[in-house]
């Protein structure tokens, strides 16, 4: 290049997406949800025109403007936006997409004349790591970032006229080194296309950690118009597209926030499995009889407390993984819809969302698939705990029904004998001696009717266990 490229009205976008209430969460977790992302656009007085601060009055406020069931939502009602303090050229742009909160966060610098004239003069291309800071100090600083994930978006209009991609995939790397704050393009480059006579850069950092998602997850998308249109039909053409834009990347951090949200049930199943699998072993060994020493009432009666709690958790988590399915399956489908309807604003014949499209085959294919999969497979280990619930139980029946027959018989052998040492002393007590020898004859047939008894129980004794053989 011959001399430093310089962009028209460079401005920096940020989306943010945060949770308004997931399910089953308390009142607490969605009061909390809601200050959380009321902080952002009201941190600090100094640092939005109204010169408002949140405290717990305006918060009730803000909180009545919500509908539960609506589906898009503008916050700020017929303000729509809270512009940034002067002589800055900002604004933030809250709303309620059904279950999720979204901010968009604008600053294209200052105003030419500090008031409303909007800055047309070329600038150079480090200014945009000024323009990130601007944004990051008046959401609260570098630390905060959406929950569900964020997306930077940086446009602009090249000062010079030039055809070459590869000037043009430069200009766009100098940006992405700006605004990345682990700058690695061969890493992060996911593809280019063509819109509304944009050359359109999307970047994307994988996280290393699932469980790191809001901190490591990246996306960045770098805009740059030709010389040739007019500033000002730039500017109405990102106008009228922001709605769209704001929506389809809600749906693309969904996909990918449910994603890493699977991976919590996901990990759970696969440690109960393994416990199930064990339980098995242990109450059926590889001989597939029950041995009477591992059926023992007791520990049948632990075995199976512990996997019906085994089971209830499983049970749960098993559908909190249906449930990011079900999540993935319909995000991806409304970004498919939203991405078509983006294509159709756009009548140029020569436009490529090919990227764009190709994150939604992507996502289906990778993250959609591998959770059915999940699902599919961990489902087997709930009937493998239904079954042996089964069989603990039936153990623990057949075992408690012969306990209760070997009490029966040993009942049925003491009453026998008892009846019958009782009828012997009463025949020969019918009858008794009189005199000195009536103790003697006492002792003699108490001794006899024991023997008697003893007998019959013996014999009794015999023919039951020759009956029940």
């Amino acid at each position: 290049m011959n001399q430093p490229i310089k962009l028209i009205y460079p401005t920096l976008d940020l989306f943010l997406y945060d949770l308004r209430e997931g399910l089953g969460q308390s009142e607490e977790n969605i009061h909390q949800n809601r200050w959380d992302f009321w902080q952002k656009v009201y941190n600090d007085s100094k640092l939005n025109s109204s010169g408002k601060y949140l405290d717990e009055a305006f918060f009730r406020q803000l909180a009545k403007r919500e509908k539960a069931e609506a589906s898009f939502v503008q916050l700020l009602e017929n303000q729509q936006v809270e512009s940034f303090e002067l002589p800055l050229d900002g604004y933030y742009y809250p709303l309620q997409l059904g279950d999720t909160y979204a901010l968009q966060v604008d600053c294209s610098g200052n105003y030419a004349d500090g008031k409303q004239t909007l800055n047309d003069t070329p600038q150079e291309i480090g200014i945009l790591t000024q323009r990130k800071q601007t944004i990051l100090q008046h959401i609260g600083g570098e630390n905060v970032r959406g929950k569900i994930g964020q997306t930077w978006l940086m446009w602009g209009q090249i000062d010079q006229d030039i055809q070459d991609e590869t000037k043009l995939e430069n200009i766009a790397k100098e940006c992405y080194n700006q605004l990345s704050n682990n700058p690695d393009w061969h890493r992060d480059f996911w593809g280019k296309g063509n819109y509304l006579g944009a050359t359109v850069f999307d970047l994307w950092q994988f996280p290393s950690n699932w469980e790191k998602l809001k901190e490591e997850s990246e996306h960045l998308q770098i805009w740059l118009f030709p010389h040739h249109l007019s500033i000002d039909t730039i500017r109405q053409t990102m106008a009228e597209i922001y709605v769209d834009l704001i929506r389809l990347f809600s749906y693309r951090h969904k996909i990918i926030w449910s994603y890493a949200q699977s991976h919590k049930p996901k990990n759970a199943l696969k440690n109960d499995y393994l416990l199930v699998k064990n339980s098995v072993s242990a109450i059926v060994p590889s001989d597939r009889q029950i041995q009477p020493a591992q059926s023992d009432l007791k520990q049948l009666e632990t075995t199976l407390n512990n996997t019906f709690n085994t089971l209830a958790q499983y049970a749960i988590d098993l559908d909190k993984l249906n449930a990011q399915s079900r999540t993935l399956d319909i995000n991806i489908e409304n970004y498919q819809q939203r991405l078509k309807r983006l294509a159709e604003k756009d009548k140029n014949p020569q436009k490529d969302l090919s990227f764009l499209i190709e994150f939604g085959d992507f996502a289906k294919e990778r993250y959609l698939r591998q959770v059915e999969a999940d699902y599919t497979s961990l489902s087997t280990g709930l009937t493998l705990l239904e079954n042996l619930i089964r069989t603990l139980e039936g153990t623990s029946n057949i075992r408690q029904t012969a306990s209760d027959r070997t009490l029966n018989k040993t009942v049925a052998i003491a009453g026998i004998g008892l009846a019958a040492s009782q009828a012997a002393s009463a025949i020969i007590l019918a009858q008794p001696p009189s005199g000195k020898n009536a103790l003697a004859f006492q002792t003699q047939v108490f001794t006899i009717s024991l023997g008697i008894g003893a007998i019959a129980s013996l014999i009794t004794f015999l023919i039951l266990r020759r009956f029940h053989r």
